[in-house]
């Protein structure tokens, strides 16, 4: 359990008994908070705890100390908050760079046919024989792709999503063989 001065927590339910009677008995947590909107169906695997200080100054292991009172004011701010968004997915670890080059490759597609016409659909085998392609321009070391001067690695990654999305959304154009 990660316990910070002031701020609140969350437990995994994982977490034994033994090691909750501890942690209220040290006075590291006094009782867990059950906010009134919150769906506990839909996120059974954590209970938020509130972390007692005993202390003015904030703690928080690995930030940096805010020097001015707007800083201050900002981290005492972020103490307080709450946000319940354990179970959505962490979009904060998409890459960026891969993200950028992903758009480079869709904005080409878009000059080349039309904005989204990937959207209208094409075989599941065309989308794989494409994927396949740029991954072999890969592996001989061909990192480029000449007709629109743009990494391979972009291109197969636009493929990825275009059969993600035809998978999820458009099963009418799966052709594949074997199933």
């Amino acid at each position: 359990m990660n316990l910070f001065n002031g701020r609140l927590a969350k437990k995994p339910q994982s977490l034994d008994a033994a090691y909750e009677r501890h942690a209220m008995e040290q006075g590291l947590v006094d009782k867990p908070i059950f906010p009134e909107n919150m769906d506990w169906g839909k996120n059974p695997d954590t209970t938020v705890w509130r972390v007692v200080t005993n202390s003015n100054q904030p703690f928080m292991p690995g930030l940096p100390n805010y020097n001015t009172e707007q800083e201050k004011k900002m981290q005492e701010q972020e103490l307080k908050a709450l946000k319940y968004d354990g179970a959505k997915p962490r979009v904060d670890l998409l890459d960026p760079l891969a993200l950028e080059g992903l758009a480079k490759v869709l904005t080409f597609g878009a000059q080349k046919y039309s904005a989204n016409n990937w959207r209208s659909g094409l075989s599941y085998s065309r989308i794989i024989a494409a994927l396949f392609r740029h991954l072999l321009e890969i592996m001989k070391g061909n990192d480029i792709d000449e007709e629109s001067g743009l990494p391979h690695i972009d291109h197969l990654g636009a493929c990825w999503m275009f059969l993600s999305f035809y998978m999820k959304k458009k099963p009418e154009f799966d052709d594949r063989e074997h199933k």
